[in-house]
Parts: structure tokens; sequence; C-alpha cells
């Protein structure tokens, strides 16, 4: 490869390390170096104690190995972080700097330097995908990148794989506006790392909860944090207490661990309720729906009261062995009347039409009589008699 394909600074480089020279430190990664810009200028740096520059073109790699004379810098062939592994893949590194190709694909464009993938944005996916195992705890990210990479669709691949960020700079030239980021762990997943737990990405979050999934012992699980902004108090250890209950009589996701910040559980995979039923087969919706019954008057029996079963959509899991698996159990308490039981039954009642066509006909009057008659006493037999109702 010819040393002209040698990505040479420019706009883009020399506002990338402005920032390098302000926020590098420790063991450094300048990934895709180049011509090693901004190897040389965390080099520069008396806080920095080791930079490491990959680059997947050889002849930037060999540019660098002979122009920049450092005793702290070694140089490698890498397409992202493929050198990482065996000794080296035990390396954390403290700061990570990454100006990636970020234009969309243009016809006749392929200069490797320059397009980051048919939107601009597809080699920065790759790299916030394993970038994670490979930053220290507490380290950060420099990371650069241009309006035409679709600001948006950055921001939510860092969210997504476990990172807070902000603006540090940003700066217009010709046809597009530059912007570096900083992206860092939150706390939250910092403590995370600290148990053990690998590959962590953020997965979804409530007003009282932020759950991420990482990978413990070999096992995927689920691990939900409670949200900075929300003021309600001892809701992830009342979710662990209740799944260490309910995990006893079959229902709900495996208990992991729990504390008052946090609960564990082993991972659902599968369809949400909500999707499940519109694609079910007449077949298994009812053998479905059944079990569904039978989870809640287990509850009922338990006095525990779960205040979500009337609209089961996003509370129910099933399997890709068609086995459902309740979830959220944060906001259930203690109470000598639950009603679980009837919720499902108004549930019921909002999807007469689809239920029909799934071969599951119901009478409104027949259900609700059913339904006020386990509520004044809940039994086994005014259950089974409201089960023949379905």
């Amino acid at each position: 490869m010819k040393k002209e394909s040698i990505y040479e600074p420019r706009e883009d480089s020399f506002l990338m390390a402005d920032q390098v020279r302000k926020h590098a430190h420790g063991i450094v990664l300048d990934m895709g170096t180049g011509s090693g810009y901004q190897a040389e200028a965390a080099l520069e740096l008396p806080h920095v104690k080791q930079v490491f520059a990959v680059d997947k073109n050889p002849a930037a790699v060999a540019h660098c190995r002979k122009t920049i004379r450092k005793r702290k810098l070694e140089c490698f062939k890498s397409d992202l972080f493929s050198a990482f592994k065996g000794k080296l893949g035990s390396i954390k590194f403290d700061t990570i700097i990454f100006n990636p190709p970020y234009l969309p694909a243009d016809k006749g464009q392929k200069d490797i330097a320059l397009i980051g993938g048919k939107h601009g944005y597809e080699v920065i996916e790759r790299f916030l995908t394993d970038a994670p195992k490979h930053l220290a705890p507490d380290g950060s990210i420099l990371l650069l990148f241009s309006n035409l990479t679709h600001r948006h669709k950055v921001e939510e691949l860092a969210k997504l794989n476990g990172f807070e960020f902000k603006q540090l700079a940003s700066a217009r030239m010709f046809f597009e506006e530059l912007f570096v980021y900083l992206l860092q762990k939150p706390e939250l997943v910092q403590k995370l790392e600290n148990k053990e737990l690998a590959d962590i990405h953020y997965l979804d979050e409530g007003e009282r909860g932020i759950i991420y999934t990482a990978m413990r012992k070999g096992v995927k699980v689920a691990i939900k944090l409670k949200n900075p902004a929300s003021a309600a108090q001892g809701r992830m250890y009342n979710e662990g207490k209740t799944l260490q209950l309910v995990n006893k009589h079959g229902i709900g996701p495996k208990l992991v661990e729990a504390t008052p910040d946090m609960v564990m559980y082993e991972f659902v995979e599968g369809m949400f309720f909500r999707d499940w039923i519109e694609k079910a087969p007449k077949a298994k919706l009812k053998p479905m729906l059944l079990d569904l019954f039978k989870q809640c008057r287990t509850l009922d029996e338990l006095g525990i009261a779960k205040e979500e079963m009337h609209r089961p959509l996003k509370n129910a899991i099933v399997t890709k062995r068609n086995k459902l698996v309740l979830i959220d159990f944060e906001r259930t308490h203690e109470s000598k009347k639950p009603h679980n039981v009837t919720q499902l039954c108004q549930f019921l009642l909002t999807r007469r039409a689809l239920l029909k066509k799934k071969g599951i006909t119901l009478s409104p009057e027949m259900l609700i009589a059913a339904a006020q008659a386990y509520k004044e006493h809940p039994s086994q037999e005014s259950f089974l008699a409201l089960l023949d109702e379905v």
C-alpha cells in the first residue's frame, strides 16, 4: 500500500489533538492512528505512561514506527481491537482516542480512512460495541465525528453500550460540522464492573430503574439499578425480596443478587407478551393464558399485589420454549386482598376482539360475574369456575 494512503493531519485532526492535550492520561490507545498525529500529541503529556498506536493500514503502522521515536510508544496493525487478544487482551486503557472514518459511503468512494459505512456510523458502531471491555472502569474515550454521521445515532450507540457522553468541542468546515465527544462509563456501570461482570450494555430505563445486561460466569444477567433521578426509595430491594419469595413457586426470573440500590437476575430471552399475543398460534394461546392465570392465583395466595396485571403487555415475556415469565416486581407490595387474577380478567376483556380471532370467545357478563365471585371468595373452587369462562 502506498504511503499516500496514510491519512494526513487535517482540520479534524487538529480539533481532536486540542482535546487530547487536555484529557489524555495513563495508558493511551490511539485507534486508527494514521500519521500518528494524536499519538504524538499524547506522548507530549507528562501524565501519559504509554501509548499504543494501531491502524488496519500496515503503511500507517510502518510510518509511525519509523517517524515517532519514543520509548513510550508501541505500534500494531489492528482492525479496531483485533490485536488486543492473548497477552495484549489484559490491557485496560485509561484513554482511547478515535478519529474514525465517519463519512457515509458515496458512489466510487472507497477510502477506508474516510468512509465509515453506508450511513457513516458503522465503524463507530463496531468500535463502541467492543470498547467497554478494553476501557478501564474510570477511563474515557475521545471520539470525533461529523453531523454527516448522524449525531443522534452516535449518541444512541454510546448509550446502548453503557456510556454517558458530553460534547467537548465543535468546528464548522466547508460542508460539515465536526464534534469531539468525551465518553465515560457512568458511576453505576463502574460499580457493576467491580462485581466481575463483563460485556455490560444498556437495555432500558423507567422512572425508578435503569436496566443493563451483562455476562456473569458465562450466564447472561439483567441488572436493574436505581435511577438517580428517582425519589422512590427501596424499590430495588423490594423487587429482590419479592423475587426471592416468588422464585420458590416457579415465578419470575431467577434472582442472582439484590442490594438496596440494585437487583440482578438471570436474563429472560424472549418476546414481550404484547407482541407474542398478536402472533400466537391459536393452539398455544389458551394454555398460555391459563398458565398466566395460575401464576396470578399464586401471587394472590402469597398476598402479593403486582399492580400490573390489567396490562401485562411489557411485564411478561414469552420464551422461545413458550414459557411465560413475569418480570418487573419493583412495585409489588403485601396485600390482604390482592387482585392479580381480577386485573387479568380486565385485561382479557379489553382484548376480546383479538381473542375471538384466535378462537377464544368471552362472555363479558359471565366473566365479570365469575371475577366478582372470586373477588368475594378467592377459593380454589371460585378460581376454577373463573377459568371455565376463559
